[in-house]
């Protein structure tokens, strides 16, 4: 597959620099003459880029092409996210980096036991993996989510276009700090670290951003670089619109009598309890989103907030979603959807855990009439510009970083987590040099005042190009029109100096 991609990129590379070349060949033998009529120079911290612009035809195809070919992304989107292996080869290293993971789950003597769990459940979960097509779809839908954002973003926010997005999984490839290591190979002028979270928790969202705190702590910082983090959006309304339809979708599959008696049952991955007394947003998070949801379809239907995905032996958040059907079934509810309210895409957490252990195995064990799982956000159209609205709206409010993001759990004790909002809070509010310079060349005529004759030597000095003769006569007007106050309504336009005493002119 990447030789495959290797061979495209080669292939696409050489037919822009042929067009480019042919282009540029053409355009000089028909229009010798061109005109440049503009100037500008970016000045940044480490590099000095010239654009001349022109009236020709050919020349601006040529420009364009040339550019195509090495395309640079203004703005980068860095969209994190736990990932999944996305064969059975990989399902041990994925178990591996998520139980040694301190973040995600604290274990006693965890450099031993964590192996060794990773080592034992590597057979069950690959099985589980085999049941839903052989790996987890997380990648390809967070590559088809991504593109679809930078498409919306390039319309609506063409300023800071080209924007292009980038994946980073926490425990499988493409891994955070690989993905970091392109961005940079990339020299983007900003990167807005993305969390795919909906709702904040310090397993999830939290061991991500730690882990680029991690991977800097060994890697020099860009320096020409600006950086924002989006640590959170759990009721952002086009979020919230795009849950509301996907259970709409699902009603309508159910009789129409039988459609007000369906119990909601909005299902996330629970958490520890020892990481909710310690003061986790993630379930209050959670929450919002549901409360929100519900006011969206108008309290249409019964509904409940479970947890599923609990490990281990320690005490989790609940009711678990398998024991709240248990329970609804013994008080005669016999319809149910299942809502995945904290997942933006389709992984083994919906494709197996909610669609065969509970919709096809517990239905058909508790014989109820009807269990149905409505989909993930996915590609859905309200979704994507959710996505988008975020980006932008975080790009216009200017705030690069959260002040919930700065702030600690009130019994947070990860050294870590301290060294990591304080690093970041550094990196965020850094500011990046930039100067940029627009030079206008003015075609003065000879009979205006501010007009420069050319010198009687400079017919033997030698300029590289047209634009350099134009700066320079451009430098003579300035120095010839700056001291004299009564030039200034010609040369404002040049010098920016529009005051003009009414004394000395009448002087």
């Amino acid at each position: 597959e990447q030789l495959k991609n290797y061979l495209k990129n080669f292939i696409v590379y050489f037919f822009f620099k042929w067009i480019s070349f042919y282009s540029a060949e053409i355009a000089f033998k028909l229009l010798p003459r061109i005109k440049l009529n503009k100037i500008k120079m970016q000045v940044g911290t480490n590099r000095i880029t010239q654009v001349l612009s022109s009236k020709g035809l050919f020349w601006n195809l040529s420009r364009y092409c040339s550019s195509a070919a090495r395309t640079r992304p203004k703005t980068a989107i860095l969209m994190l996210n736990m990932g999944g292996p996305q064969n059975t080869s990989q399902v041990h290293d994925y178990l591996l980096r998520i139980m040694t993971d301190r973040d995600m789950i604290q274990l006693p003597v965890q450099s031993k036991l964590g192996p060794w769990i990773a080592q034992r459940r590597t057979p069950e979960v690959q099985k589980k993996y085999e049941e839903i097509g052989g790996g987890s779809p997380i990648l390809k839908w967070t590559e088809l989510q991504g593109d679809l954002m930078c498409q919306e973003l390039d319309k609506i926010s063409p300023e800071t276009a080209p924007h292009k997005h980038y994946v980073g999984f926490r425990y499988v490839n493409p891994l955070t700090e690989d993905t970091l290591a392109q961005i940079e190979r990339d020299r983007p002028e900003r990167v807005i670290l993305f969390s795919q979270y909906p709702q904040y928790s310090c397993a999830t969202s939290g061991s991500s951003f730690n882990s680029i705190y991690t991977h800097y702590k060994d890697h020099a910082t860009p320096k020409d670089i600006k950086w924002s983090v989006i640590d959170r959006w759990p009721t952002h309304p086009l979020l919230v619109k795009t849950f509301a339809d996907r259970i709409k979708d699902q009603l309508e599959t159910f009789p129409k009598e039988k459609r007000d008696e369906v119990v909601l049952l909005f299902s996330a991955h629970s958490l520890p309890l020892k990481a909710v007394r310690r003061g986790d947003a993630y379930p209050s998070e959670v929450g919002a989103t549901v409360h929100l949801v519900m006011q969206e379809l108008e309290h249409s239907n019964p509904y409940c907030l479970v947890w599923q995905s609990k490990v281990g032996p320690l005490p989790w958040l609940e009711p678990f979603t398998d024991d709240a059907i248990k329970a609804y079934v013994k008080k005669g509810k016999k319809n149910f959807i299942l809502i995945p309210i904290a997942f933006v895409n389709e992984h083994i957490e919906t494709l197996h855990e909610l669609d065969i252990e509970y919709c096809k195995e517990l239905g058909e064990e508790l014989k109820v009439e009807s269990i149905k799982r409505a989909l993930a956000p996915n590609d859905h159209p309200l979704f994507i510009k959710a996505l988008a609205d975020i980006v932008v709206d975080h790009m216009k409010k200017g705030k690069n970083l959260n002040p919930k993001f700065l702030t600690r759990c009130p019994h947070c004790t990860n050294p870590k987590c301290h060294d990591s909002k304080q690093w970041y809070e550094k990196l965020c509010n850094k500011q990046v040099e930039t100067l940029t310079i627009k030079l206008i060349i003015l075609k003065i005529p000879v009979d205006h005042p501010c007009f420069v004759e050319q010198h009687k030597h400079s017919q033997n000095l030698h300029f590289a190009n047209r634009a350099s003769l134009e700066q320079y006569r451009m430098s003579a007007a300035v120095i010839k029109s700056t001291p004299a106050p009564t030039h200034a309504e010609y040369t404002h336009v040049i010098t920016g100096l529009t005051h003009v005493s009414r004394d000395v002119i009448e002087s």
